[in-house]
């Protein structure tokens, strides 16, 4: 953005790790305070790759991951899966049915990171549901 690459190699050079990871650490809580309705495991793994994509190195990254918290709330996590379990069986409705919508829901739910036994439950719920319609 118009700063000659000497000049921020320069700076970056010396730059000191602790202050580097404790910026990491501050813009990385910025990102989690935004809402989403994703699982806990992609949030984080949707975490590492914009730390990366801000340039952070791996070694800095895996510090900066291990000094957050991250607190996996039983209620919002339930809620989410919930929220997504019904969009994608409303979406593949339209192209399938019986076990096969059930595989291909509960294969898009565990692959947006959530866990297989609240997977299977929520499926369940919203195949009652949209059974009794």
């Amino acid at each position: 953005k118009g700063i000659p690459q000497e000049t921020v190699e320069n700076e970056l050079a010396n730059e000191d790790h602790e202050e580097e990871v404790a910026r990491g650490v501050k813009w990385a809580q910025k990102q989690l305070g935004k809402p989403t309705d994703s699982s806990m495991k992609m949030q984080k793994v949707s975490l590492q790759k914009k730390l990366y994509q801000q340039g952070y190195e791996t070694e800095t990254v895996n510090e900066i991951m291990s000094l957050l918290e991250f607190e996996k709330d039983e209620d919002v996590e339930y809620k989410n899966l919930m929220k997504q379990a019904q969009k994608a069986w409303k979406r593949y409705c339209q192209k399938y049915e019986g076990t096969k919508l059930r595989n291909t829901v509960f294969r898009y739910l565990v692959s947006k990171g959530f866990d297989y036994d609240d997977v299977y439950n929520a499926v369940e719920e919203v195949e009652q549901e949209y059974d009794k319609d």
